[in-house]
């Protein structure tokens, strides 16, 4: 079994951009703007507080893999058994327009539950490894994205 956390590091970015947002939408909704600003700001405080609360599920998360599942535990656990995998998906977000920046992310999923897991995670390729297998494994279709991400990371399933 391994364990796997989010470096606090790699999260500092995203507390920092929805602090400040969070914290600007609720200075202008202190002094009280007109109808139609405050529904406004108050639209972005709620957004960036739902980032909030997102960074620190993040922050919070243990990402357990064994032979047996996936479980990511923070504020609520959840649990994808390999022998029920039924889909995965692993995407590439570029941040520029050449591509030479971005993350990536792994949708796993069964009948009931998805788990989504971004490259920030310490040990993210060890995931990706385990899931190609099992994929590969139980004859799992993977679309052309995830084919094509896979090659990229020189990931065969094998």
């Amino acid at each position: 079994m391994s364990v796997h956390r989010y470096p606090p590091q790699a999260l500092v970015k995203d507390y920092a951009y929805a602090g400040s947002g969070l914290l600007v939408a609720a200075v202008v909704l202190y002094w009280g703007p007109g109808t139609a600003m405050g529904i406004v700001f108050f639209v972005i405080a709620a957004l960036c507080a739902f980032f909030v609360a997102r960074t620190v599920e993040r922050h919070r998360a243990i990402v357990s893999l064994d032979d047996e599942a996936v479980t990511v535990t923070s504020f609520r656990s959840t649990r994808v058994r390999w022998d029920e995998l039924a889909r995965m998906t692993l995407a590439y977000y570029a941040t520029k327009r050449d591509k030479s920046d971005g993350w990536m992310e792994i949708t796993l999923k069964d009948a009931k539950t998805t788990i989504k897991l971004d490259s920030r995670l310490a040990g993210f390729r060890d995931v990706i490894v385990k899931a190609a297998r099992v994929a590969r494994e139980r004859r799992i279709p993977l679309n052309q994205i995830t084919l094509s991400n896979l090659k990229a990371l020189q990931i065969t399933g094998e």
